[in-house]
């Protein structure tokens, strides 16, 4: 299926109820090299991709829900507002297909990284004596 043809199956599925939304939504299968994309973007409140199993966004989302494939935003200017995010890695596991879940909340005051939760200061407790 031709890319024409992909976005006129998929044009109801972005038309939402009310106009002053801005609203995206982007979808690219190639089966040649089964590379699989899908993009949602809600101005200015959510930002979610997919690529090739990989999950990742966050929410607020401003500039990069206008501008999502902008390096530039992307790297410099939506970590500004990110109150959370969340991206998924390959796991090395074949118990766990869906990958590892990274993901923070509050800019970065608690956050989930290899399985571990992480806040903005460290316990140390000793083992012994």
């Amino acid at each position: 299926m031709g890319p024409g043809a992909l976005a006129q199956v998929l044009r109801p599925l972005t038309a939402i109820g009310h106009p002053n939304l801005l609203v995206g939504l982007q979808t690219s299968d190639d089966a040649a090299t089964g590379r699989h994309e899908r993009l949602h973007t809600l101005f200015p409140v959510l930002r979610a991709a997919e690529e090739n199993e990989r999950r990742y966004g966050q929410a607020p989302a401003i500039l990069d829900s206008l501008m999502p494939l902008n390096r530039g935003v992307l790297n410099l200017w939506a970590p500004l507002w990110a109150f959370a995010r969340w991206d998924t890695r390959p796991s090395a596991s074949p118990d766990d297909p869906e990958g590892i879940l990274d993901w923070n909340l509050g800019y970065g005051l608690v956050a989930r990284e290899d399985g571990h939760l992480l806040g903005p200061f460290h316990l140390a407790l000793d083992d012994g004596g």
